[in-house]
């Protein structure tokens, strides 16, 4: 076994190098400097690699091996045993170091004698091992990621000797710029004396495409080191989504109201969905049974951009005072990428709605008074939520102020929370016709029901009636069986108005009604109207009551003129004087102091009235009349009167007494003689004949 030592001389450049070997088992001892100039050769080698140093001579003179300051071999001999598992003596003399470490960075000489013969630097470089990192995750060769957004991707290069600089470069081999980069020495890889090198870069890069690749490369000027790593990454496009319900665009709400316990259409549009994409449905947070789903497509977008537009329709009936519904877009390829788009819902209710003019329920075209005021009420129940009113006029909105009796009666039902709404204006209308409409405002939904009301003014004319041209008031006598002309006359109407006739109850219809006339006013009201009508009819009861109707238009409003009537009839009177009936004489001869019998009798008399005979100017009697007969309607009365002629001359008088417009009468003139009366009639007719 031998021991050896070294000695290093510096001069000038020149190193001298002396050696001596002491050899237990000899005797002797060898004692040799080399001197050497610094021409080594640079060898560069990856770590864990083989390298063959030669070391050729034509001479068969001893050679060895030194590394750095320390001899390896002396001719064939190994004398550092440090290196002996990792180097091959060859016969030639030529040296490999297998495997290559950093433990073997250095300068190898190959001596003969005191000559160099050759001289090696080996320089051991350690390529890095490299990873990429992206959002937590490490050592990572693919992700997918939302396009266009940007991204951070940090590459790591450990264990590097030297350290080594990394560069990006995408599919097309363009490079990136990299947000930063930081070298640094590694705290927990030092051997040998050897330090290595740990060098990181982050790469903020917007991702655009739908796809690509960015590639990690780590580059060092002997190449050894260059080593890269790829990620590919696939982006996908959350798509947009828009939702109507029941057609109308509530994309940019987030609370909507919808009708209770009605279905209500909800629809929901995904565009730009890129990989495809399907849709469902959430209420209050729980998956819809498909089969209340309908219409579900999908289907590409019309652009080349690779996405997809999809469609679901919803038929839902909500039955609570709120809730929520969501529609859901996923990715069908596993992305595990959810876009949702929630509308909260409140219910409402319709309330049923009318309008009232005055109390009276009003429907269609109203007629209504002109200028005389109107209390108008809408009212609204059942709604829900609690429902306001407005009012407009012929188009003119009704000042808030305006509206009186604004109530809000909640509904004893705690569960449906409907309310009960009235409002009441006052209004003057003036026009001949408009409009009045009630809107119910259905809390702040913006929804509202509508409840409207035509009206038409109109003034009631001034009516009277006469009969055969008298102005006829009250109970009227009028003539028993006689025709009478009866004339209705409206006047300073509006509209135009027509007659109808009712005698005594049942609407009568005449054989015809004459002069019936309309005859507009000149002037400065040149709507209103004078109509008259005429009828003719023949009176057969004992009373009654003739009837004008005027009717406003068509308005159904109508006003009525009555008059009532009695019915009388003239009789005929004549004188039965001594059993002679006259009906056409006027004179008498009567005998004095002969016995006088006078009969007045009235045929055909309306109604029962007395019959009186005045003698001269005296009523001589005054008893009521005797009943003949009757024809139902008429009667022929009589009344006797008994008497002696005293005067000379006299007058009989025979007169009703109760009729209306005047009684009836016959007058019976008498002179007195001293001849009995029965031969002065005889007398008295003889010589009437004679002329």
């Amino acid at each position: 076994m031998a021991k050896h030592s070294v000695m290093e001389i510096s001069s000038s450049g020149k190193t001298t190098i002396c050696c001596i070997f002491v050899y237990f088992f000899a005797t002797f001892c060898s004692i040799f400097c080399v001197k050497g100039e610094d021409s080594a050769r640079v060898h560069v080698s990856s770590v864990s690699e083989d390298v063959l140093f030669p070391c050729s001579s034509k001479s068969n003179v001893v050679r060895n091996w030194m590394f750095g300051n320390d001899v390896l071999t002396v001719d064939r001999l190994f004398v550092n045993f440090d290196f002996e598992d990792s180097l091959t003596l060859f016969p030639n003399y030529s040296l490999l170091v297998k495997p290559i470490s950093l433990y073997h960075e250095g300068t190898y000489r190959c001596l003969q004698g005191s000559n160099v013969v050759e001289e090696y630097r080996l320089v051991v470089e350690v390529p890095p091992k490299l990873i990429l990192k992206f959002k937590g995750d490490n050592n990572i060769t693919e992700v997918t990621v939302e396009e266009h957004t940007i991204v951070n991707i940090t590459c790591y290069a450990f264990g590097a000797r030297p350290g080594v600089n990394l560069t990006w470069i995408n599919q097309a081999g363009v490079n990136l710029v990299s947000a930063g980069k930081m070298t640094f020495v590694s705290e927990n890889d030092e051997r040998y004396g050897k330090k290595t090198f740990d060098s990181e870069s982050v790469l903020s890069v917007y991702l655009d495409s739908n796809r690509g690749a960015i590639t990690c490369k780590s580059v060092t000027e002997s190449g050894i080191g260059n080593r890269s790593i790829t990620l590919s990454y696939y982006t996908y496009v959350l798509p947009r989504l828009d939702m109507t319900v029941n057609s109308v665009n509530v994309s940019s709400e987030i609370e909507v109201f919808i009708p209770a316990n009605e279905p209500s259409l909800f629809s929901c549009y995904s565009y730009g969905s890129r990989p495809e994409s399907r849709l469902f449905w959430l209420s209050n947070g729980i998956r819809i049974n498909s089969s209340y789903v309908g219409n579900v497509t999908v289907r590409k977008s019309a652009g080349d951009d690779g996405t997809f537009q999809a469609f679901s329709s919803l038929l839902f009936t909500a039955s609570n005072l709120s809730g929520s519904i969501t529609c859901v877009s996923e990715f069908t390829n596993g992305i595990n990428k959810q876009t949702k788009k929630e509308l909260k819902f409140h219910t409402y209710v319709r309330p049923e709605t009318r309008i009232t003019i005055n109390g009276l329920q009003a429907t269609d075209s109203l007629p209504v008074i002109q200028l005389a005021p109107l209390s108008v009420t809408c009212y609204s129940y059942g709604g829900r939520p609690v429902v306001h009113h407005s009012w407009t006029v012929n188009g003119r909105p009704i000042n808030f102020t305006q509206i009186a009796n604004q109530t809000d009666l909640e509904v004893d039902d705690f569960q449906s929370k409907c309310l009960n709404t009235t409002s009441t204006i006052s209004y003057i209308p003036k026009d001949d016709n408009g409009s009045i409409i009630c809107t119910s405002w259905i809390g702040d939904t913006g929804i509202f029901k509508t409840a409207h009301i035509t009206y038409l003014t109109y003034v009631m004319p001034k009516t009277r009636i006469t009969i055969n041209g008298l102005q006829a008031t009250g109970s009227v006598p009028v003539i028993y069986l006689a025709p009478l002309s009866v004339t209705c006359f409206s006047y300073d109407g509006r509209p135009l108005v027509h007659h109808s006739w009712t005698v005594n109850g049942p609407t009568t219809k005449f054989s015809r009604t004459v002069n019936q006339t309309d005859l507009q006013i000149d002037g400065s009201q040149p709507d209103y109207f004078n109509t008259t009508s005429t009828i003719s009819y023949r009176p057969e009861e004992d009373n009654g009551t003739i009837t004008c109707t005027t009717w406003i238009g068509d308005t159904g409003i109508s006003k009525t003129t009555h008059i009532s009537y009695y019915t009388y009839a003239v009789p005929t009177i004549y004188f039965t004087i001594n059993g002679n009936q006259r009906k056409n004489f006027s004179r008498v001869v009567l005998e004095r102091e002969q016995d006088i019998n006078v009969i007045c009798q009235a045929d055909g008399v309306k109604p029962l009235v007395d019959l009186i005979i005045f003698l001269d100017t005296n009523v001589m009697n005054t008893r009521t009349a005797h009943i003949l007969g009757n024809d139902t309607h008429t009667f022929n009365i009589t009344t006797t009167l008994n008497f002696q002629a005293d005067e000379t001359i006299g007058s009989i008088t025979c007169t009703t007494q109760g009729l209306p417009i005047h009684d009836a009468h016959v007058v019976v003139y008498f002179q007195v003689t001293g001849k009995s009366l029965t031969s002065f009639i005889h007398s008295l007719l003889h010589i009437t004949s004679l002329r």
